[in-house]
Formats: C-alpha cells, structure tokens, sequence
C-alpha cells in the first residue's frame, strides 16, 4: 500500500507460525451427482493398473515410471492424487510433464496396494450436517477426490522421451559458443525405503559399456544427493570404461550425466 508504508499486524502469529504440514481444504468430487459415472471410471483406472503389474511381470525390470494424467478442472496442487492413491513412500513422484502430467516411480512389489488405494473409495458421497447452519453438505474422502482427479495412468513409453538425433547434435557443437556437450538427467529413484532394481542398475551400467571403443564413464562428484557422471566419447580405440560404483550411480536420488563430445 503506497500511501501505508507501515502496517501494523495484529494476528502476527498467523505470520510468524509455519501452518501445518498436510493441511488442505475441503475435498472436490470431481463425478458430483453422477456416482455411476465415478464407478466406471474407477474400474477403468483398475484394469490400467491390472495391465501394469501383467507389464512388469513380463519385464526383467521390477519397476517402472507411470504417467498420470490429470483431468483438467483438478490442474490444481491440491488435487494431486499423493496423499491416498499413490503414496510418497511407496510410490514418490519424480517430474511433471507440461500442465496436469505427473510421473511416478512404481515398484512391482506395490502395484497391488495401488490397485486398492483406487478400488476402495466409496461408491457414494457421504452426506454430512453443517453444526453452524444445520444443512446438508456433501463430504467426499480424500480417496474419492484423488480418484476422481486422474484422468488415466499409463506406463511411461520410450516414445514419450524427449528425442533428437546424433546430426541434430553435432550441428549444434559446431558454434564456437556451444560447449560440446550436453547434460542428461535421469529420473531420480528413491533412496532408503528398502526398493531395489538391480535390473535399472545393470542396464545403465551395460549402455555404458556398448557405446564401444573410445567411450569413458568417470564419477565427477556428488552435491545435493545428485551424482553426476561424465561420459567421454573420444576417438580412442581402447574398449568402454564405465568407472561406476553400481549403488552409487543408480541408488542415489538423482543422477546427472555430463556427455563430452571430444573430437
């Protein structure tokens, strides 16, 4: 306020005290009066779930990265489904993807209770009376909320990672004001919650060593939980070294790998 520099503040403890962890408002039912329509569409995202475990079963890998959508009218922070449906601890969220696209990491061994954090929300609304004006007031679970919130869960497919070809590149590394480099971040894997997947593990470390001759994979440092990596790709002819420690590399939260491009 321009013309009140000085502000005097009464309820000075509503600035100085932190609010409560977890704290959030009431929950939006996002399939109002249409409790049928909510029952098809969670049954819908149930048998999405049934083909991700029937995934992973076939795959030597014991997690993968889900995208779920989020339906527009719940674009909002608060509607994330990260409290009942999709757990930090089992399943943590590791980026977002433009506007309402969330990515989660799902180890095999969790998918069942992600099933039924989805299958046990409430068929109807619970109805509730207002103590201060005595009316009739719809209170849906936080579960009903989440759920209502997704739009769909999928596996997150090669395809949808970003792309550009190797001319793409050296176009580029041919300004005199481009390094010849670039920096690619991996998604981050959760430390300390008794997941391992040796599968992800193994393959970075097996890509590493294919790039073939000339190729060198060395430990720069570790800041901030991040573990970043260089990779090498010079004209040698000696075979690929991959310099790693394996639960370093692939367990810590985030991995960076810095490729050089050395001509």
């Amino acid at each position: 306020m321009p013309n009140n520099p000085v502000q005097i503040i009464l309820n000075n403890k509503d600035f100085l005290r932190s609010p409560e962890p977890g704290q959030r408002g009431p929950g939006k039912d996002f399939f109002e009066n249409n409790d049928q329509s909510f029952q098809r569409h969670r049954e819908k995202l149930i048998s999405s779930i049934d083909r991700v475990e029937a995934t992973i079963k076939r795959s030597k890998y014991q997690s993968v990265y889900l995208n779920v959508k989020m339906r527009e009218e719940a674009f909002a922070k608060s509607y994330r489904p990260i409290q009942k449906v999709f757990e930090k601890i089992m399943f943590p969220c590791v980026g977002a993807d433009n506007v309402g696209m969330l990515y989660f990491h799902a180890p095999r061994q969790y998918i069942p209770i992600l099933r039924e954090n989805v299958r046990q929300t409430e068929d109807t609304v619970k109805v509730n009376i207002s103590r201060e004006t005595q009316k009739p007031y719809k209170s849906p679970s936080r579960g009903r909320s989440e759920v209502g919130a997704i739009q769909s869960i999928d596996i997150t497919q090669p395809t949808d990672k970003w792309d550009f070809s190797v001319t793409e590149a050296l176009e580029v590394f041919k300004h005199t004001n481009t390094v010849s480099g670039y920096l690619v971040e991996l998604f981050e894997i959760p430390h300390g919650n008794g997941v391992t997947d040796h599968g992800l593990s193994k393959s970075l470390l097996t890509l590493l060593i294919e790039l073939g001759p000339g190729a060198i994979t060395l430990p720069l440092h570790q800041s901030n939980n991040t573990l970043i990596l260089e990779l090498q790709l010079t004209c040698g002819i000696h075979d690929a070294i991959a310099s790693l420690d394996r639960n370093k590399a692939i367990f810590s939260l985030k991995t960076l790998i810095w490729v050089l491009v050395i001509q």
